[in-house]
């Protein structure tokens, strides 16, 4: 990589194209868009599939021993983008038009160079594959972090002569795959991402954050603001216990489920569910099922088939807002609620998640979103005179629901008394149960 920054002029920004890419633990994805923001070419490599030489189950290789140990090839790794790119040609994507480029990848691989190995980059052959020059080049530490919106430099010579790209293509630093989706997003201070899926996942954007005082939550670094803070919670309990809930009371009938939450009351008459069907993440260690009622005492179970759905949505719903709160986050009278993943469909659900954060609710349609993200930040960089989210058009949002009209009234005396259970049952964790357990 070439470290001449000027922005190259060859080409009007207008008519360049941006490179995203996602390196993901089992898979590399790239998407190419154009100024618009329109999403030109897709391309990807599964691992497994596409290299079963590496003998990797979920992109990943376990140790046989006890499990402890997994690691990933990384000349798997360093193939793939030779594969990718192969792919992106075959496709058609005019690489000199590429303006460029950034990407993503999962937090959890770590790869090191062995000394000298920049010389090696320096003369790479471009008739021949990376993967093929790069092996057994890898052992030293990395250069220190940057800033994910900084621009490294020029796209190296080997990628010029072999692909066509420009050689004033800029390389704009990566950053993980959570980051960058919170670039597509483009979600503003203030508000709150959350991902429905098998484990829920809630993004925020922040200006400082409480350390410490939600087990569990990830504090990181920015994707496009340099003196703003990403909060990530990952919350293990999602779609299991709802799909479990919607088989045991429903008759494993989503259309009955949301019946059950419409003609159930917002506040639950007062009762309340923790639904651990694992060990839970936040707050750490917790499992099992736990109910109490109005006055805060522990029960065995509820009254009826709505409360039992009504506790499982506000209880995973108050966990959410409270564990956001923890580390910094405020709702405010500005604040959106941007919902993703499978149980985003559900309109009823989602009434539930606009009231106990008292905030309206937006669904939006964005796929790959770590290597879009990325292509975002590619974008950005581009223009550096503007800001991320003036350079950067909003994803269509759709507005799903609305809080009801007392739902600060329902809600804020219900998420102290949710705080005040969590915090009972996590000391009951620790030094055994209280007689008459009540909050």
């Amino acid at each position: 990589m070439e470290t001449d920054i000027g922005l190259d002029e060859s080409l009007p920004v207008t008519e360049s194209l941006f490179l995203g890419l996602d390196f993901s633990t089992q898979q590399i994805k790239a998407v190419v868009i154009n100024y618009e923001q329109e999403v030109q070419h897709e391309a990807s490599v599964q691992f497994d599939n596409d290299f079963p030489e590496y003998r990797t189950h979920g992109g990943v290789l376990v140790s046989t021993d006890d499990n402890s140990c997994v690691t990933a090839p990384v000349q798997m790794w360093v193939k793939a983008v030779d594969v990718l790119l192969d792919k992106l040609r075959i496709e058609g994507v005019d690489f000199s038009k590429i303006s460029a480029l950034s990407g993503a990848a999962q937090q959890h691989g770590t790869v090191y160079w062995k000394k000298g190995t920049e010389e090696i980059l320096k003369s790479l052959d471009p008739t021949k594959f990376l993967h093929l020059q790069l092996d057994n080049r890898f052992t030293e530490k990395l250069g220190p972090p940057v800033f994910a919106g900084s621009v490294l430099g020029n796209i190296g010579n080997y990628f010029v002569e072999r692909y066509g790209f420009d050689e004033g293509c800029k390389v704009v630093a990566f950053t993980g795959d959570n980051p960058s989706s919170l670039a597509a997003l483009c979600l503003r201070p203030g508000d709150v991402a959350i991902s429905l899926g098998t484990s829920d996942v809630v993004f925020v954007s922040m200006n400082d954050f409480n350390p410490c005082t939600s087990g569990g939550a990830n504090i990181l670094a920015h994707p496009f603001q340099e003196d703003a803070i990403m909060g990530l919670l990952c919350f293990k309990n999602g779609s299991v216990p709802r799909d479990r809930i919607k088989t045991e009371y429903t008759g494993d009938d989503w259309k009955i489920f949301s019946q059950l939450l419409d003609c159930s009351p917002p506040g639950n008459y007062g009762n309340i569910g923790f639904f651990f069907d694992n060990e839970e993440i936040i707050p750490p260690y917790l499992q099992g099922n736990h109910f109490f009622n109005t006055d805060g005492v522990a029960v065995s179970r509820f009254t009826s088939n709505e409360v039992y759905v009504r506790a499982l949505v506000e209880g995973q719903f108050l966990s959410r807002r409270l564990h956001a709160q923890r580390i910094g986050f405020t709702c405010g009278p500005c604040s959106r609620v941007l919902a993703t993943g499978g149980a985003s469909q559900n309109t009823a659900l989602l009434q539930v998640m606009s009231d106990v954060f008292n905030s309206p609710v937006y669904t939006m349609d964005v796929f790959n979103s770590a290597a879009l993200g990325a292509a975002y930040r590619a974008k950005s960089a581009m223009v550096p005179e503007k800001p991320f989210l003036e350079a950067i058009k909003e994803p269509v949002l759709k507005l799903v629901c609305t809080p009801v009209e007392d739902a600060a009234i329902v809600y804020s005396p219900m998420l102290a008394r949710y705080a005040k259970l969590e915090g009972k049952l996590i000391a009951e964790l620790r030094h055994g149960p209280e007689n008459g357990t009540k909050g």
